[in-house]
């Protein structure tokens, strides 16, 4: 077994012997990039779960949605507006020829 992982080791290692160890660093950096942005968005795979939900199936998971979605009714806002107006009552009266 020992041998086996001998000759892997200089397999590997004999390439890298002819660089400097600031060329080993950098391929060694290129390297650990390349897997860690594969390991975390991998293009070659995709979640099972995508494409599962029908609608009016229960959720298992937290589903978010990929922007704000924001829809103003402009008549029930005025609705409420005036509604509320005419319950509130105004604090002050204004009369303009009293002083203060």
């Amino acid at each position: 077994m020992q041998k086996w992982r001998k000759k892997a080791a200089d397999v590997f290692k004999r390439p890298l012997a002819k660089l400097s160890s600031d060329q080993v660093f950098w391929i060694g950096f290129a390297f650990v990039s390349v897997a860690t942005t594969l390991l975390i968005a991998n293009p070659f795979w995709r979640s099972s779960a995508e494409e599962t939900y029908r609608e009016g199936e229960i959720a298992r998971e937290a589903i978010f949605s990929p922007a704000d979605i924001s829809i103003v009714d402009e008549e029930a806002t005025e609705r409420d507006i005036q509604s509320a107006q005419e319950t509130i009552k105004p604090i002050f009266v204004f009369e303009p020829r009293r002083a203060d």
